[in-house]
Parts: structure tokens; sequence; C-alpha cells
């Protein structure tokens, strides 16, 4: 599996919101299938149980976009970035308990399949149930 870049600052940017299916995520997750994306059961023939991930693809040439879709949904609910490179994203959020939880996102792609603009690329979401919190603002929320 050859990893994808997503421009993590880019796509930080304001970006047009793509509209939501119906379909959600597998029970690890709850991440719903946007638009411009189909689920991927075998996460691109990983074989992550869909208790521990929920995998997306999309043609390589609609990656950026499906990827920067994705960050602007997670941060409308409350997700923080907390660390990330050119593939891999590491969302947070503090829950009305204070402790954090987290979501990570990583995009790749077979490169055993030619590089094209059709090839599939593909998006796996993991959540982390528990992590450490930064220190909160002492006007910023929690989460239910």
């Amino acid at each position: 599996m050859k990893m994808i870049f997503i421009a993590v600052v880019a796509a930080l940017a304001a970006g047009s919101a793509m509209a939501q299916e119906s379909v959600q995520g597998g029970p690890a997750t709850n991440v719903p299938v946007l638009e411009g994306a189909q689920a991927a059961p075998d996460c691109g023939a990983l074989s992550v149980p869909a208790d521990k991930a929920f995998c997306v693809t999309a043609p390589l040439a609609g990656m950026q976009s499906v990827g920067e879709a994705y960050i602007t949904l997670f941060q409308a609910e409350g997700w923080q970035i907390v660390m990330g490179d050119a593939n891999y994203i590491v969302f947070a959020r503090r829950r009305a308990d204070d402790q954090c939880e987290g979501l990570q996102m990583l995009a790749f792609y077979d490169d055993t399949r030619p590089d094209s603009p059709t090839t599939p690329g593909y998006l796996g979401f993991g959540a982390i149930p528990s992590m450490p919190c930064a220190e909160r603002a002492a006007d910023a929320p929690a989460t239910q």
C-alpha cells in the first residue's frame, strides 16, 4: 500500500461541504460516507475488522476533495487536529467527563495497481476511545 498525499494545511482552509449519504461507518467510528466516496468494507484488501476501522474509497483524482470534506465535517462536529502529516491525521475532542476521545484518518492506495486518476484511493478511520487531553481553555465547551 502506498500513502496518498493529503495537504493538511490546504484542507484546514474553508471548503465546500459535501452532502452526507445515509450510510454510516462501522461500529468503531460511526463515520458517514460522504458524497464522492463509497464504503470500502475490505479497506482496500487490508482485511481490517469492522469493529476496528472503517474505510471509504474514491478515485485518486477525487481523494483530495473527499479528504477535505471529512476534515470539514469533523471540525464542524468539534474535532480538532492534534497531529498529522501528508497522509495521516489524528483528531481529538473533549468529552463531558473531561477525558478526550480520538479519531484517526489515514489515506492510502494499493501501489500494485497502476497509478492513474481512476485508481481507487482509500481513507481509513479508526477510533481512539480514550487519550490524554491538553489543558482546556476556560471557555472551551465539552461535547457529550
